[in-house]
């Protein structure tokens, strides 16, 4: 049987025993093991095994983007964030062991029915990302008052900095500001919107890769 606990992040984690798989916590992070007699691995079972490692390797960053960017979804499903968005961006990770690849373009941080960010941008001025979008086009389930989420990824190191309520959908533009990372060249940004009920959210939204000059982290 498999339950679930909150690990460090203050995420879920389903802990317990699948079959031959067993699920632990082990220094706040979510680890496998195969208990008794077991069959040689087949290479199909490594790719399969190395893109969930590598999932949940670009994940474990994230997780209170990921938390709030399911919820709704996981309260309908009655499932915790965290497997929903490893289920989710499953597909994202490509390739065969032992050189599985993820494809940041296709990371997927929220999902839900309010309207996306439309006509997404993201510039680097100085150590900041100036994001802006423009105004929904006709009627929708978008409001003035919606929260803008904004996430950089430092997929060189696995670090993720983000905000959760970084401005409102009507501004039509937001910041996020990037630390000073010695050796990071690059960036992968997102963007979602929040209502400000807090009771909707609407589809994340790839805003491109930024290049970073190694002057600005020195």
């Amino acid at each position: 049987m498999a339950i679930h606990k909150k690990t460090g992040y203050g995420s879920e984690a389903s802990t317990g025993r699948i079959g031959n798989v067993v699920f632990y916590i082990l220094n706040g992070k979510l680890v496998s093991r195969t208990i008794g007699k077991t069959n040689s691995v087949s290479d199909k079972q490594r790719t399969v095994r190395q893109k969930m490692s590598t999932v949940i390797k670009v994940l474990s960053s994230v997780y209170p983007y990921i938390n709030i960017g399911f919820e709704v979804t996981a309260k309908k499903q009655k499932k915790n964030p965290h497997n929903i968005a490893v289920s989710l961006n499953f597909d994202a990770a490509s390739g065969t062991y032992p050189n599985v690849q993820f494809d940041y373009t296709k990371m997927i941080l929220s999902k839900g029915t309010l309207q996306a960010p439309a006509e997404p941008r993201v510039e680097l001025q100085g150590n900041e990302l100036q994001f802006t979008w423009d105004d929904p086009a006709g009627p929708g389930a978008s409001y003035a008052s919606d929260q803008v989420m904004l996430l950089a990824y430092y997929p060189e190191i696995h670090h993720a900095v983000f905000v959760i309520a970084g401005g409102k959908r009507s501004s039509l533009r937001a910041v996020l500001a990037l630390p000073k990372l010695k050796g990071v060249t690059i960036v992968e940004t997102y963007m979602s919107f929040r209502s400000g009920n807090q009771k909707m959210i609407s589809n994340s939204v790839y805003t491109g890769q930024i290049i970073i000059s190694k002057s600005l982290n020195t």
